[in-house]
């Protein structure tokens, strides 16, 4: 009844405990394992590990060993809920070691929960090789609902590594699973994932299609995703009051990583309103939801390359001693040099980390300087009037826009007018824009037009470039400047900040 009713085993079991408390010792162990997993089956967070500490203990020392199996499983999984990713990769590598070696339902569980452990880590490649290992089992045994969450997965892979094309491919297979299967709850929350993956691509109609069949549907255990999924459509629609609610309820919820993106969201809309209070409330939010998740990582990190370390040692100790029980001072020297590579990996995790921790601190004061300099830039603004559709040359650049037979090039000094146009209407332009990073002549041009905010569309033929070109240029600029990749879209603010 778990697996097909797991409300209504909920119901039961709790309807249970009063009278279950008198009885004998493995009747209660049983109960609590039923409880753990009707939890894990109702998608509740575990706030505990005192149950799941209680029934290895148990089933370890005296309990019937058939039951350890499931018993490691669960407690990997209230491990994995508790954030503390290392125990739970110990228990489902000792719930793997317990299972013959072929494919099995709860094997293509076990690569699915460690796929996610390595995700929360964001490691893509890793975690997609956990879920495909999760699909192969759940195909093998034609476990429909196992293949429709691996390959749900899988596309999510992709789609982190900005593989649109095939994250789609995977979340279709996923999807005309679900509907070949009738299962409503799959059927939302692959659609919710396409909606994010269509936003992504700039499809905003499809990605609309797609997240009202989510939306429509009103699964509670996917609430947060699909209002961020909402949030990043409402923004792209220029609905912005719409996504500012939605981010603003993420903020209330429990979920750390959706409140992260939903602070970082207030942020840049407080500071594009010039609200500078609101925003380094915002950013201070952000900065501190950041530093918590990288302390999570980075220990787990740190942790589980230890906790690999060691278990595969002990492993290949236990073949080396079946195989020969000589050849003490080779395996010594081996021992030494694993424990050599080992603590330089450690090393390395570890300043990886910090790198990265310095890295985002720097640019938050960068976003706060911004944010004090489009203050003092409005002021002067409101003190001279000086708008930029005022001038000559801005609307020779619109002029040249609508006229289809233009072939829309501007001349060297055209290109100067602009520029001085842009420092008189925003003083230091200049100034600010190479204090964030050296740059072409070309890209020069490129940040003049976003800044007085001609489209893409255009910009690529003032330019003489492709679309993907000034894409890419847009790219390597943020990256020049921060350091770190980022959706394009990130430096126009930066430079409509300026």
């Amino acid at each position: 009844m778990i697996e097909t009713d797991p409300d209504e085993a909920e119901t039961r079991i709790a309807a249970m405990a009063d009278s279950i408390a008198a009885a004998p010792l493995p009747e209660r162990m049983y109960f609590d394992l039923l409880r753990l997993k009707a939890m894990a089956y109702t998608y509740r967070e575990y706030t505990s590990d005192s149950i799941a500490v209680r029934l290895v203990r148990y089933y370890e020392d005296e309990g019937d060993e058939r039951m350890l199996l499931e018993v490691y499983y669960y407690a990997g999984k209230v491990y994995k809920s508790l954030r503390d990713n290392p125990q739970a990769t110990d228990y489902f590598q000792k719930a793997v070691d317990l299972l013959p070696d072929e494919p099995s339902k709860l094997r293509g569980k076990i690569y699915s929960q460690v796929g996610d452990i390595f995700w929360f880590q964001w490691l893509a490649d890793e975690a997609m090789g956990m879920y495909k290992k999760s699909y192969i089992d759940d195909k093998h045994l034609k476990d429909t609902t196992g293949m429709i969450f691996a390959l749900r997965d899988i596309g999510s892979m992709y789609r982190a590594k900005k593989e649109v094309t095939l994250a789609l491919h995977f979340y279709n297979k996923a999807l005309a699973l679900a509907r070949e299967q009738g299962n409503k709850d799959m059927e939302a929350t692959v659609c919710g994932q396409m909606a994010r993956t269509y936003i992504t691509d700039s499809q905003l109609d499809k990605a609309k299609q797609y997240l009202k069949i989510a939306t429509d549907y009103g699964d509670p255990y996917d609430r947060n995703s699909i209002l961020y999924v909402k949030a990043c459509l409402f923004k792209e629609m220029g609905m912005t009051d719409s996504a500012i609610y939605c981010y603003q309820k993420l903020i209330r919820e429990s979920d750390i990583y959706a409140r992260r993106e939903a602070y970082r969201e207030l942020a840049e809309y407080s500071m594009y309103k010039g609200e500078q209070g609101k925003t380094f409330h915002y950013l201070k939010q952000f900065q501190l939801t950041t530093d918590t998740i990288q302390q999570i990582t980075s220990a787990e990190a740190v942790a589980q390359a230890d906790a690999a370390y060691n278990y595969k040692l002990r492993e290949k100790e236990a073949q080396k001693l079946k195989a020969e029980k000589e050849n003490t001072e080779r395996l010594v020297i081996i021992s030494l040099s694993i424990g050599t590579i080992a603590i330089t990996i450690l090393l390395a995790i570890i300043i990886h980390y910090r790198y990265k921790r310095v890295l985002l601190r720097y640019k938050l004061e960068k976003y706060k300087a911004l944010v004090s300099q489009a203050n003092e830039r409005a002021k002067r603004e409101r003190s001279t009037g000086k708008e930029i559709e005022d001038y000559e040359i801005y609307k020779n650049i619109v002029s040249l826009i609508n006229n289809p037979m233009s072939n829309k090039r501007l001349r060297s000094e055209d290109w100067e007018k602009l520029r001085k146009a842009v420092n008189e209407v925003s003083p230091d332009f200049d100034q600010k824009l190479s204090e964030l990073c050296k740059m072409s002549e070309k890209d020069y041009r490129i940040c003049l037009l976003l800044k007085v905010g001609i489209s893409l569309s255009d910009i690529k033929e003032f330019v003489n470039l492709t679309s993907s070109g000034v894409c890419s240029a847009r790219n390597k600029l943020y990256g020049r400047a921060f350091g770190e990749k980022k959706h394009p879209e990130e430096w126009d603010k930066i430079i409509r900040s300026l």
